[in-house]
């Protein structure tokens, strides 16, 4: 199960809170404006983001997902909300995994049921969080559950080389 979008936010709002302005995180576009400010994340050429979040100047923040639907609270509200266990090291996962391993993104596709979308070039790993990652291709985005929560880096590292091996197995038998 995916975060709450509440956690999303926060988690959001955090990574963006501790980034130089110059420094976006991985899979994050970001604009300004007199009201307020929008962040993407997972942005898709002919796709939808992953997430937008908005904050207005007024203090209110509203999260719209394509996958996960859409809420808003207040500035105050969200300050209460943990981030995700993986915020500090979430997009420097989500860099290495395209970086170093992107060809492995076809296999884990393959564990939710989207075999069509294995042989895709450009998938990406948009998010990862406690409890699965995102990879996006065609414009679409796939949520990959871990098979048991990760609380830091080394746990998912560990959980993706599991569920890899798993994947391989499962490939090599078709």
């Amino acid at each position: 199960m995916t975060a709450g979008l509440a956690t999303v936010a926060a988690t959001i709002l955090r990574r963006m809170d501790v980034t130089d302005a110059d420094k976006r995180p991985h899979a994050f576009s970001h604009s300004s404006t007199e009201d307020g400010e929008t962040i993407e994340v997972g942005s898709t050429v002919g796709g939808t983001s992953l997430f937008v979040l908005v904050r207005e100047k007024t203090g209110r923040v509203s999260l719209d997902s394509s996958v996960l639907g859409q809420n808003e609270w207040t500035d105050g509200e969200l300050k209460a909300v943990e981030p995700d266990p993986l915020w500090e090291s979430a997009c420097s996962i989500c860099s290495h995994m395209e970086d170093d391993h992107s060809d492995t993104f076809g296999l884990f596709l393959g564990l939710v049921g989207q075999e069509r979308l294995s042989h895709c070039t450009d998938i990406r790993m948009p998010w990862v969080e406690a409890d699965g990652f995102y990879l996006t291709a065609q414009g679409e985005h796939h949520f990959i559950p871990f098979p048991q929560r990760c609380e830091d880096a080394n746990s998912v590292r560990a959980t993706l080389i599991k569920m890899l091996r798993g994947a391989r197995a499962a490939h090599s038998t078709h």
